[in-house]
């Protein structure tokens, strides 16, 4: 008898068990940030009262840093940015949330900024880079006291600055680095432009701050040569143990924002977060200070190989892009331990054209795509226009966060606007309205739900 009773008692225990080990309540976040950065808004509190008629609950506002010479410790901000302040208290003041996001600017006046970006900044040695993070702190500091007296509701301490955050250990060169320290190999890789010169326009050939260049070989060329001096300067080409001198400088940066993190949460009691990249997210070492990993996710969802022939296809590709994302990001996470760390999209945008789901991160300029007989030039700004590609995106987006209970916690696109006028010069533009002209806008509105 009491067999039989133990019997009846354990086996309902046995089935809760794997029941539970079966089935996973969806992950809710309390909070699902949703919203984005604005387009010079003619006034605040229209541009807010759109942002809750579209659904969304949050507003990115962003100040910058300049930087000079991106190896220099030349860094500047100014004292006072009304309209920053004027933006977050419209937001608060409707009930938004508010996330703010320290950004550098690098100054391309400078001859030597030619064909870099702020993720290129790296000060040449030890000390230019203590007096670069003593003012950088500075800025931080300044603009966390602002956050606190305000209530925003996450700091972000930067974005973008991939060289100065890749601070893990590295045991042999990085490819990137190894990319741009070796010239035939960009040689090889640039010069496919050449056989499409034809189809280049000298506005093909912009660089930011500068004329456009005339003559393609010539925009090659210097490409490769700015990117060469940059890739020897920061690898201490010429000298013996390059990879000690390396990781040496990664040490010191490790502990530079480790120092700034810990300054911030003197003065602000907030949420913190970092915007990386996303090619660079899994080469940050501070994860584990800050409350979110932040990732500008213009993540390739599609090789350019890929033939689609119809929207299914589309959409099912997409989708089997978000998923290799997060595969790759959870193994990072597992890693380091970083399992139970909640993800949040500081950035996530698609121009309205076809293919940008292939290099999501451009939106200007020419690419050229694919390999062997599927190599082609796509010129982004002179691509048919397409405003189902980036759609499919963000439902295939959804339906991964929903389908494997991603801990994703927030998407601020990029950008957003309440005026048609902006959508001829900004091909990122998401026109938002109170019908939902453009579909995507309903889309983006579904992860309003998922804290509910």
């Amino acid at each position: 008898m009491k067999k039989i009773l133990l019997v009846v008692f354990i086996a309902p225990l046995i089935f809760l068990l794997f029941s539970r080990e079966q089935y996973k309540a969806p992950y809710q976040p309390d909070t699902f940030y949703l919203g984005g950065i604005q387009i010079n808004e003619a006034n605040n509190e229209d541009w807010v009262k759109m942002l809750q008629d579209a659904n969304m609950n949050t507003v990115e506002v962003t100040i910058y840093a300049k930087q000079g010479e991106w190896d220099s410790d030349s860094l500047s901000f100014d004292d006072q940015n009304q309209g920053v302040l004027s933006e977050i208290r419209a937001a608060k003041a409707a009930g938004l949330h508010v996330i703010l996001i320290l950004r550098v600017s690098l100054d391309h006046a400078f001859v030597r900024n030619r064909f870099m970006w702020h993720g290129m900044v790296l000060p040449k040695n030890d000390s230019l880079l203590v007096n670069w993070f003593g003012r950088y702190q500075a800025f931080a500091k300044k603009w966390a006291t602002i956050a606190a007296q305000e209530g925003v509701d996450v700091f972000c301490i930067g974005s973008e600055m991939n060289a100065l955050v890749s601070t893990f250990e590295v045991n042999s060169m990085p490819s990137l680095y190894a990319y741009y320290n070796s010239v035939p190999a960009q040689r090889k890789f640039e010069q496919r432009a050449l056989k499409y010169k034809k189809q280049l326009k000298e506005e093909d050939l912009w660089v930011r701050g500068y004329d456009n260049y005339k003559n393609l070989r010539a925009y090659i060329d210097d490409r490769i040569k700015y990117n060469h001096t940059w890739g020897q300067q920061v690898t201490f080409a010429g000298k013996r143990n390059r990879l000690a001198l390396m990781n040496q400088r990664r040490k010191q940066a490790l502990y530079q924002w480790k120092k700034l993190i810990k300054e911030v949460r003197t003065i602000y009691k907030g949420k913190l977060t970092y915007a990386a990249n996303f090619d660079n997210y899994h080469e940050v070492a501070f994860w584990d200070d800050l409350d979110f990993i932040g990732i500008n996710a213009y993540f390739a969802l599609r090789n350019a190989n890929q033939t689609i022939v119809s929207p299914q296809k589309m959409q099912k590709t997409l989708k089997r892009g978000w998923e290799n994302v997060f595969d790759q990001v959870d193994a990072f996470r597992a890693q380091h331990d970083l399992k139970d760390k909640p993800m949040l999209f500081t950035e996530l945008g698609y121009i309205n054209r076809k293919n940008t789901t292939i290099e999501p991160w451009t939106g200007f300029g020419f690419s050229v795509v694919g390999s062997n007989q599927n190599e082609r030039l796509i010129v982004w700004d002179r691509e048919e226009a397409d405003w189902e590609e980036r759609k499919f995106a963000i439902d295939a987006l959804y339906e991964v966060v929903k389908e494997q209970r991603i801990n994703l916690e927030g998407i601020l696109y990029w950008k957003l606007t309440t005026h048609d006028y902006h959508l001829p010069y900004e091909p990122f533009a998401l026109h938002l309205t109170p019908e939902a002209k453009d579909s995507l806008q309903t889309s983006l509105g579904l992860f309003s739900k998922l804290d509910d």
